[in-house]
């Protein structure tokens, strides 16, 4: 739940563009090889959702004679945070020249998803799994791709243009367009260059014909950044020039410290008084777990001490976080509410009346006709998940609110401005 959430509209999340780079290392690997060390190379799986199938995305290079290897290829993937993007990682000694993996030893093999390499913020390191006890251990980083990330605010004015028009004034406007830049022909002053393609859209805007140019001029960045003056005097004379920060979802989402705070309801205590809005650790002033097993461990602690118990109310768990999350106005956290029940909700009109923004669920279930209750509802999952990036970056950038820098040791509890993301577990 956010500060100011936007109006929800089904479908019409935007693609995202994040991509990002995973490297990999391995450390302490098997050594099959009798007179040297094993040739270690490295696959890439990913599963495919409707077949419940892994499919090879890429290999790395062969590192010779080595149990330690640092991988120079790196693995260029599209990173969805909607949806949960099962990877396996296989590794091989390489004995030959054959593509065939089954002509080569196997070394052990890792299974986990692209959104926990991603939001570990650093390395992310689990033990390889085959034959034997101790097969190494495998260390992966996923770095976005496209590490500019400055924003150039520009505007001009012009000052005596051509007047283009019979009866009136000329109707002026300024394009910045790059469509194609060739590639470089030296020395020569009669180059011809590589045939090249481009959309009509991009040339012109599918616009075949041309308006009259009034005038043209050429300049550079770093010319334009110096501000205004002699400098930046042309047909049109620039008025200010600012460059700033744009940050991204990652930019955020890994600064922070993977605490979450985790409220249950509808449970008998020993003292046989029912609560509707209780700390899952049992702990009000400091209900935050550490991470998805950390809330696990609280859940299975919790139901050995409590009993589940209607009715089902929850509304006031919502209205604990909305208000909870009014207080939180500095850019530290961002509140998504997740509530997880097998149980019939005893208090509809009240909950309705909770979720200001209600998602409308008959939409999905009239895109999909025929198709499975649980196909719509893994469809508005998505939907509702992708809508999260955008909303908070733009939170953050509407209210000037910047990344910070990650942390190695996640502190007890959550100090102001070190945490980005909170979710709340109910």
């Amino acid at each position: 739940m956010s500060a100011r959430p936007a109006q929800f509209q089904a479908g019409t999340s935007a693609v995202p563009a994040t991509q990002v780079e995973i490297s990999v290392k391995c450390r302490g690997l098997r050594d099959l090889d009798t007179f040297s060390k094993s040739d270690p190379m490295c696959v890439m799986f990913t599963k495919d959702v409707k077949s419940g199938q892994f499919y090879e995305y890429g290999r790395t290079e062969t590192i010779q004679d080595n149990l330690n290897p640092d991988f120079v290829k790196k693995f260029v993937i599209n990173y969805f945070f909607e949806e949960s993007q099962k990877l396996k990682f296989e590794l091989y000694d390489v004995d030959s020249k054959s593509a065939k993996l089954s002509d080569h030893d196997f070394l052990g093999r890792m299974e986990c998803t692209l959104g926990e390499v991603v939001a570990a913020g650093g390395d992310f390191q689990r033990p390889l799994i085959g034959q034997g006890k101790n097969c190494g251990k495998i260390i992966c980083r996923a770095e976005e791709l496209g590490n500019c990330k400055e924003v150039i605010h520009l505007q001009m004015k012009g000052s005596q243009l051509d007047k283009k028009d019979f009866f009136g004034k000329s109707d002026p406007y300024l394009d910045f367009t790059v469509v194609h830049r060739t590639e470089v022909i030296k020395n020569t002053l009669n180059p011809t260059w590589a045939p090249f393609r481009a959309t009509a859209r991009a040339l012109c805007n599918g616009d075949y014909d041309s308006p009259d140019l009034i005038g043209e001029f050429s300049t550079n960045l770093r010319e334009l950044t110096r501000g205004p003056g002699p400098t930046n005097a042309y047909e049109v004379s620039l008025l200010t020039c600012r460059v700033e920060q744009e940050y991204s979802f990652l930019d955020y989402i890994q600064s922070g410290d993977k605490l979450f705070p985790a409220l249950g309801f509808g449970a008998r205590f020993p003292d046989m008084s029912v609560q509707h809005e209780f700390a899952l650790n049992f702990t009000p002033q400091n209900p935050y777990c550490n991470g998805i097993q950390g809330v696990l461990g609280a859940y299975n602690n919790a139901i050995k001490s409590v009993q589940l118990y209607g009715p089902t109310n929850f509304a006031p768990c919502i209205n604990h976080v909305a208000k909870f999350a009014a207080t939180k106005r500095d850019g530290s956290c961002y509140f998504v509410l997740l509530i997880i029940t097998d149980g019939v909700i005893s208090d509809m009109p009240q909950t309705m009346q909770a979720i200001v923004n209600f998602v409308p669920f008959r939409e999905f279930s009239q895109r999909y006709g025929n198709s499975s209750v649980a196909v719509a509802q893994a469809a508005l999952a998505r939907e509702v998940l992708a809508e999260i990036p955008e909303q908070v970056t733009s939170y953050m950038k509407m209210n000037g609110f910047l990344p910070r820098q990650p942390s190695s040791h996640a502190p007890s509890a959550p100090p102001p401005g070190n945490k980005l993301i909170s979710l709340q577990i109910i």
